[in-house]
């Protein structure tokens, strides 16, 4: 890979760090990318970041995995933080840039609303 292919690809993807998701047994190290699109501010991007959470979120639901989404600078692994509101766990996101795009931010809101209805109704 190219310094400049490799720039790209960080340029135009989010990791999230690294979440111990609890599980039968013990705990799993899970990580996931988020793909972006070049320009993350337009109505068309903002559009496509809310299905991507909306889908991300029922996929989630579908498979046991309840938890809310926040972004910022990685934690430790050990320092687990849970939502007030559902007592789910908060997943990290660690987003490369300080500044957060429209659709990065439309996405993880889209997220959230979809596990906090479904919180909402199966509380």
């Amino acid at each position: 890979m190219t310094v400049r292919n490799a720039v790209f690809f960080v340029a135009t993807t989010l990791l999230i760090t690294p979440l111990r998701v609890g599980a039968a047994g013990g705990y799993a190290d899970v990580t996931a990318e988020v793909g972006l699109e070049p320009d993350q501010n337009t109505a068309e991007a903002i559009t496509n970041a809310k299905g991507r959470g909306i889908a991300a979120a029922e996929k989630d639901i579908q498979a046991g995995v309840l938890r809310v989404r926040d972004y910022g600078e990685p934690l430790p692994l050990e320092m687990k933080r849970i939502d007030p509101t559902t007592g789910y766990q908060i997943e990290r996101i660690h987003n490369c840039d300080p500044h957060p795009t429209k659709a990065f931010l439309a996405e993880l809101e889209a997220y959230n609303e979809i596990m906090h209805s479904w919180h909402d109704k199966h509380k």
